[in-house]
């Protein structure tokens, strides 16, 4: 969206509503308080006004949690299911007593 807003199949009236907003550029922040904003305009010229949320920036990109997290914590889960298990049956079988049959 960096030279402007698609307006295809809209009303006049409702096109109109946004011929004033600048071009949101290349960056996601801008693009997504925009797209809010003309959102906001384009449905109030239609005759259906919606409430425009206030909306913080990205910023450095920062918050959140780590995809590092999401998928690591699951796979360290597995990883020590596996090695307890492993060590289980390994003192299950030193435990076994071998019997000789008659």
């Amino acid at each position: 969206m960096p030279a402007g807003y698609g307006t295809n199949d809209v009303l006049p009236k409702v096109a109109v509503s946004i011929k004033d907003l600048p071009p949101p550029g290349a960056s996601l922040d801008n693009i997504g308080k925009q797209t809010l904003t003309a959102m906001g305009r384009m449905s109030a010229a239609a005759g259906h006004p919606v409430p425009v949320p206030k909306v913080k920036s990205g910023g450095s990109g920062s918050g959140g949690t780590s995809p590092a997290l999401i998928f690591g914590v699951p796979v360290l889960f597995l990883a020590l299911a596996g090695g307890l298990t492993a060590l289980k049956r390994r003192a299950d079988r030193t435990g076994e007593k071998e019997t000789a049959a008659p």
